[in-house]
């Protein structure tokens, strides 16, 4: 089971259980609220139960970061069955998510209702990871290359160049500006100027993307944008 969903379904019991201790210490309807206790608790447990379950099937196919960057026609399809099944849930609920972002503040029952659907939608999507074979490295893999092809397409039809495009040629105008200041002032180099600059160009990996990957995300524009789901990239979606 990933580190999030723990911890979601942790905190969701331990304010589940005080909220039950509290209510039972005031004389309110003990025994109603032991058995209703009993049922909710039971839920969560077989949540967390389901949840371990397909995070294991899912991560039990292997993946390795491929060094390009570049990501296949069909992994993106597979990567979107995925999003659809996060999706059917948040679309159910909606008018909830919506709710919870407009709130300034948030009483018990917000907090508990929002942290069992959190806890469904991260075993949905542990679900249908396991379906199409696909591990938690290479989903967050494929998180993070599709919304920065996405990034780097709306650039590049601006521009005419992706962000590392840009950046790159932005550091080597950098190290030739510097490289004339030091020639005028009568030093032959700048001192660590080329290992800045190589190390600058090597952190620009993060935010490239190649050509293939923008031209796949400009094919599925369409369906990647209606399955980005706004406020739950905060629970790791």
């Amino acid at each position: 089971m990933g580190k999030g969903a723990k911890i979601a379904i942790g905190c969701f019991v331990v304010l589940l259980v005080g909220a039950v201790i509290l209510t039972v210490a005031m004389g309110f309807g003990a025994y109603w609220l032991k058995g209703k206790a009993e049922q909710v608790t039971g839920s969560i447990a077989q949540t967390a139960n389901d949840l371990e379950k397909y995070t294991k099937q899912a991560n039990a196919n292997p993946f390795t970061r491929p060094a390009d960057g570049a990501f296949s026609e069909d992994r993106l399809l597979k990567f979107l069955d995925v999003r659809k099944a996060v999706y059917r849930i948040y679309e159910a609920h909606r008018a909830e998510f919506e709710a919870s972002k407009d709130k300034k503040q948030a009483d018990l029952g917000d907090i508990m209702k929002f942290g069992g659907l959190v806890a469904e939608i991260k075993v949905a999507q542990a679900k249908a990871q396991a379906e199409v074979g696909m591990s938690d490295e290479e989903y967050f893999f494929m998180v993070q290359s599709v919304y920065g092809a996405a990034m780097n397409s709306t650039m590049q039809s601006e521009t005419g160049k992706t962000a590392s495009q840009a950046l790159g040629e932005a550091i080597d105008q950098s190290e030739k500006a510097m490289e004339d200041v030091a020639r005028q002032a009568g030093a032959k180099t700048v001192p660590n100027a080329q290992g800045e600059a190589d190390q600058a160009k090597e952190a620009l990996s993060a935010i490239g993307a190649p050509q293939s990957n923008i031209d796949l995300y400009r094919k599925h524009e369409a369906d990647i944008k209606k399955y980005t789901m706004q406020g739950l990239a905060l629970i790791g979606l």
